[in-house]
């Protein structure tokens, strides 16, 4: 009896213990969590829109996924309580035979929805072999293609421009300490650049464990589903699986047997991710200070090369094949894949489009063709990698129309640019300063003609590099050499290789 009650008093004080310094701590450890967000989102979105974007995982789905059907059984909202909106989640219930004696099992599993999809009745699933709980919505990997995943690229930028802001406060103090600090000035870069190698390591591991723990979630997400015949009224119930014990936790690699990153992989990917970023960054100066040049100088000369270039698809020894749509994306943009020989290409091909007015007063509308199944396409001889679709080539007068349009609004934008210059950097105090009215009319015009002949030389500029390292590298060799599909078994159904074999 004493030694339960000695044990009751220390482990009550223990708790106590634990407590009082779990209050002490608290406010400590909510500063750490909120400067750990602040300095260490940016790496982890930029990991989770790059090397963990989960691309390996959709591509296992797409190869050996099994279609099936799911019954929605409950439906519900949540409000976030800020300016989201609330957000939409159902449960579903599908079965999933893996032969033995038990037959089909019925499970259930919960998923987050777009309101378009929350009053559905049923929805569309897939799931791995071997894993009866891996259901996802197949609408998540309907337009994924592992040889052309889409890249998130405003995660990446909003990632390293989150990363470079915050990093800049040290470095604003450190050049407020300046004058008291006789090598403060020398340690500016080696600040920013440590401050930034430290954020992307712990970064990269914070997202890969965040990455093991989604993987898990996602493949043992669902749970099995009872129905009780000891009473009509007794409903269901869900109860774990029998070889829930002998569930392990997955890690990524493992599961999808890939090799490990190596630190000089990741850390080129980085750096190649900054360049790209900075890159992003100066395009968008140079459309801000030389965008009416482009448009007016590629308005004029891009129409005429592009035509010369889809005119060659129409010599004889130009050859006609026929493609296969592996998903269609959105803009018209559509993944296609054809064989030339024994090769076997993959392709991102954007279907035509033109614009049209109803009416003598109506705005114009935007017209884009619907591609079918079984695409015409050309290709040039000894380029396998050119194919183009046949519709595109035959409405090349209509796109270069179009980009001829786009003279108007450029000679409007590049007069802008010029007047907005040229009263910033010329010496039109003259006006006011000397009574030569002509004379500072004449120092005006030649100053704005600078300026003029600048922006156009810019735009030239710009339009050789579209027009070179953009439209022709992607119309020449655009397209993937792929494995061929020969290898395909009866059961695999469509473009897509997924299986069809379940239906509730």
């Amino acid at each position: 009896m004493l030694q339960r009650l000695k044990d009751f008093i220390i482990t009550l004080l223990g708790c106590l213990c634990v407590t009082l310094c779990g209050c002490a701590l608290a406010p400590f450890g909510f500063v750490f969590l909120v400067i750990f967000s602040i300095f260490f989102a940016g790496p982890h979105i930029y990991y989770q829109s790059t090397v963990f974007d989960g691309s390996a995982l959709k591509a296992r789905y797409v190869a050996e996924g099994i279609r099936m059907e799911g019954r929605v059984v409950r439906r519900w909202t949540e409000n976030s309580g800020g300016d989201h909106g609330p957000t939409y989640h159902v449960a579903v219930e599908y079965h999933a035979n893996e032969g033995g004696t038990q037959g089909d099992i019925c499970y259930s599993k919960n998923f987050s929805l777009t309101q378009s999809m929350h009053e559905q009745r049923s929805l569309s699933l897939v799931r791995l072999p071997r894993f009866p709980t891996s259901a996802i919505l197949f609408d998540s990997i309907s337009g994924f293609d592992s040889d052309f995943p889409p890249s998130n690229k405003a995660g990446l930028v909003f990632s390293l421009f989150w990363t470079t802001v915050w990093n800049m406060i040290p470095l604003v103090i450190v050049m407020n300490s300046i004058d008291s600090c006789l090598y403060c000035s020398k340690l500016i870069g080696p600040i920013f650049v440590g401050l930034i190698i430290v954020e992307f390591f712990i970064g990269y591991w914070v997202a890969k464990k965040f990455r093991d723990k989604n993987l898990n979630q996602t493949i043992y997400g669902a749970t099995r589903v009872s129905r009780s015949n000891l009473s009509q009224n007794e409903g269901k119930t869900r109860i774990q699986d029998d070889h829930d014990a002998g569930r392990h936790p997955l890690s990524y690699e493992s599961f999808l047997e890939e090799e490990p990153l190596s630190g000089i992989k990741v850390a080129f990917g980085v750096v190649k991710d900054w360049i790209a970023v900075v890159s992003w960054a100066l395009a968008f100066l140079y459309f801000l200070a030389a965008g009416g040049g482009h448009l007016v100088v590629s308005g004029i000369v891009l129409p005429a090369v592009k035509k010369r270039d889809l005119d060659k698809y129409d010599l004889p020894d130009a050859r006609d094949i026929t493609g296969t749509v592996v998903t269609s994306r959105s803009n018209g943009y559509a993944i296609v894949r054809y064989q030339l020989g024994s090769s076997t290409y993959k392709k991102l091909l954007q279907a035509p489009s033109w614009t049209s007015r109803e009416g003598c007063c109506k705005p114009l509308v935007r017209n884009q063709e619907e591609l079918s199944e079984n695409p015409q396409l050309k290709c040039l001889p000894d380029r396998p990698r050119s194919a183009q679709l046949k519709c595109r080539i035959d409405r090349r007068d209509e796109e270069s129309a179009r980009k001829r349009a786009m003279i108007c609004p450029g000679m409007i934008c590049l007069s802008l640019q010029v007047l907005v210059l040229t009263a910033l950097l010329s010496p039109v105090t003259t006006f006011r300063d000397s009574g030569d009215m002509q004379g500072s009319l004449g120092t005006f015009a030649r100053v704005a003609g600078s300026f003029a002949a600048a922006l156009l030389i810019m735009g030239g500029i710009g339009t050789f590099v579209e027009y070179r390292y953009f439209f022709l590298r992607h119309l020449l060799s655009g397209a993937k050499a792929v494995e061929s599909n020969a290898h395909r078994t009866d059961h695999q159904e469509g473009p897509e290789g997924m299986f069809a074999d379940e239906i509730l």
